[in-house]
């Protein structure tokens, strides 16, 4: 008696685990890349909006990003944008999904969470300005 066919279903197994891992691999690396360049084109561009002579409106500005963020992102969909002011700066939040449609990567990935948020404060200090104005005030 010949056994053949035996080796074809113990590959069938074995590749279609290897698929699934390679899938998540691959997910993990555009959710890598998307973050790197969230946090990237988001400071950067925060940095030169604060050191600008005449910054813009803070929605211009996220609508600007936001186009900006769209074209260099893989997997993540931004949501919405917001800039705020705070003492000293700017607050930016940015809400946004991974439209995944696999349950166990969805959950690893956004932890369970519906709209996962990122969320940075730049800071807009220049310490030679303010000392030059305090010796204009001490000397006057």
């Amino acid at each position: 008696m010949t056994r053949k066919g035996v080796y074809t279903v113990e590959a069938v197994f074995v590749m279609s685990i290897s698929i699934w891992v390679l899938t998540a691999i691959c997910y993990c690396g555009l959710y890598v890349h998307d973050m790197v360049v969230l946090e990237s084109v988001t400071n950067g561009e925060a940095a030169s909006w604060l050191s600008a002579a005449d910054p813009t409106e803070s929605a211009s500005w996220c609508r600007k990003i936001r186009k900006e963020l769209d074209k260099k992102l893989f997997l993540t969909r931004i949501q919405r944008m917001e800039a705020r002011s705070v003492p000293g700066g700017r607050k930016i939040q940015i809400r946004y999904v991974l439209p995944i449609s696999g349950r166990l990567m969805k959950k690893v990935l956004m932890k369970g969470e519906v709209e996962l948020v990122y969320e940075t404060v730049r800071e807009h200090i220049v310490p030679a300005k303010k000392k030059w104005d305090r010796e204009v005030f001490r000397s006057g």
